[in-house]
């Protein structure tokens, strides 16, 4: 049974209550000294604040068919599903890395496990972009896909279709690039979810290998073999392009051909078929050498994970000191990098 207090016993408690508060207050405000304003306050220690520091230097994933691998300063250790999942610092639908072994965009599902037909996805990792059959008359489309719904993109550009479609990647969250043309002149687009297609600028019919960074497109340009069977030749150039139609050439090979590159915010690094790897750095275009190598992806702006004989092996580019990850890659092994992040709650 539910016991309730008489009401002369709670009034008589409460009253002892306001003379217990009001002796603490007289007593504080007794104890409260008098400031003079004309007096000079002394400077009074701050009461410590606790904040998480970043314990981990972040590192290179590593996925292969046998599971995950993280490679970090502080010593490598495997990664267990669902636990280890806030050791990447991000959801696995916005990891993106590279095959090791053929440079292929590789992404993750659950598991740590890489995806299957995956499309390009988009910078926030919700959507991904697929090609999609032509209309009747020829109109290029392009599907979008956000987990099991599935949106097709028909391009055209005011009444005119636009012809020989194919889907390059992403300008931004809500934006796609594609190739194609209305008329005998190969094009960029940019098309947003709704359907709107802008011209943004003319394509070399040389143009290769495009990529995207920071808002940015890269390709290079080849010169056409002597025949069909004839690998490509040099010259050839690698070119940033904004979208604002801004196409710059940022390296010239006259005697090679750039055979693979990784662009990171305004920097790339690239190799030509001699196996000679070269970072561009930043804005100013200046190429650093960097000996044999394939490039797979960027730590940060001055340190890369490369490819050589087989090792997988994190190199610092300003002092060429290098640091082998993995002695040799194992088969379907794919590369993510993992940015430094806390691993205090």
């Amino acid at each position: 049974m539910k016991k309730t207090l008489s009401r002369p016993n709670g009034y008589l408690a409460l009253f002892a209550t306001f003379l217990v508060v009001g002796g603490v207050v007289f007593a504080a405000v007794l104890a409260t000294p008098t400031i003079n304003p004309d007096s000079k306050v002394p400077n009074l220690p701050e009461s410590p604040v606790t904040t998480a520091t970043p314990t981990s230097t972040g590192g290179i994933l590593v996925v292969d068919h046998s599971g995950a691998m993280l490679y970090q300063k502080e010593g490598s250790r495997p990664l267990s599903w669902p636990d280890d999942v806030k050791l990447l610092g991000r959801a696995l639908s916005q990891m993106e890395g590279v095959d090791a072994k053929t440079g292929e965009h590789v992404y993750l599902t659950t598991g740590f496990v890489r995806a299957t037909s995956t499309g390009i996805h988009s910078p926030d990792g919700r959507r991904a972009l697929f090609p999609s059959p032509a209309r009747a008359d020829g109109t290029g489309s392009v599907e979008i896909r956000l987990g099991n719904e599935k949106q097709t993109i028909v391009l055209r550009v005011g009444s005119k279709g636009v012809k020989d479609v194919m889907p390059l990647g992403w300008w931004d969250a809500e934006t796609i690039a594609v190739t194609g043309r209305v008329t005998s002149t190969r094009m960029i687009y940019a098309a947003t979810l709704a359907g709107e297609v802008t011209p943004i600028a003319i394509i070399p019919d040389n143009a290769a290998d495009f990529s995207f960074e920071a808002g940015s497109m890269w390709y290079v340009t080849l010169q056409p073999g002597a025949g069909l069977e004839s690998p490509p030749g040099p010259p050839s150039e690698l070119h940033r392009l904004s979208r604002r139609d801004k196409d710059v050439v940022l390296a010239t090979e006259t005697t090679h051909v750039i055979s693979v590159f990784i662009p990171f915010i305004s920097s790339a690094a690239y190799q030509t078929d001699a196996g000679d790897l070269t970072l561009l750095s930043n804005t100013d275009v200046t190429e650093i050498p960097l000996g044999k190598g394939t490039p797979l992806a960027f730590i940060d702006a001055t340190h890369l994970v490369i490819r050589r004989d087989g090792h997988l092996i994190k190199k610092d580019a300003i002092t060429g000191l290098e640091e082998t990850v993995l002695d040799m890659i194992p088969d379907g092994a794919a590369v993510f990098v993992v940015p430094g992040i806390s691993t205090q709650p």
